[in-house]
C-alpha cells in the first residue's frame, strides 16, 4: 500500500515543469482534437440518422452545400478520401434523392454533383446540431 508520504515523495513531480513539455503538449492537443472530432461526428450522426445517412455522408452534402466541390473528384479531394469511396457515397445519396448527377453545361465529359432541396434540408439539420454542440465547447 502506498502512503501519502510515499505518494508525495515518489509520484508527485518536484516542479510543475516536470509534467509539461512541448512534445507532450502537442500530443495532448492532437488527442483532444481527435476526441472532439469523434464527438462531433457521433452527435451529427445521431441527428441525421433519421434521414438515413451517417456523418460521412453528411460531410459530402455539406461540401456540396458550401460549394467546395461540384465534381466527384473535387469532393474526394476536399474530404481527402479515395474516389471509389466518394462514388459509393454519391450512389447512396442519389438513391435517397439528396443529390443529382448532371452533365456539366460547359464540358459534356464532366459530371457535376448537385444538392437537391431534400439534401439541403438534411444539411440544415446537421448544421443545427453543430450549432448546439458549439455552445457546449
Amino acid at each position: 500500500m502506498i502512503t501519502a508520504r510515499d505518494f508525495n515523495k515518489e509520484i508527485v513531480p518536484k516542479k510543475l515543469t516536470d509534467l509539461r513539455s512541448p512534445a507532450k503538449d502537442r500530443a495532448n492537443l492532437l488527442v483532444d482534437l481527435t476526441v472532439m472530432s469523434r464527438q462531433v461526428g457521433y452527435s451529427i450522426s445521431k441527428k441525421v440518422a433519421r434521414f438515413g445517412i451517417n456523418y460521412n455522408l453528411w460531410q459530402v452534402l455539406v461540401t456540396l452545400w458550401s460549394e467546395h466541390a461540384v465534381t466527384p473528384a473535387a469532393v474526394a479531394q476536399h474530404l481527402q478520401v479515395e474516389p471509389a469511396t466518394i462514388s459509393r457515397y454519391l450512389d447512396q445519396l442519389e438513391s435517397l434523392e439528396y443529390i443529382t448527377r448532371e452533365r456539366s453545361k460547359t464540358d459534356r465529359r464532366v459530371v457535376d454533383v448537385v444538392l437537391t432541396a431534400k439534401g439541403n434540408k438534411v444539411v440544415k439539420a446537421g448544421l443545427n446540431e453543430l450549432d448546439e454542440l458549439s455552445k457546449t465547447f
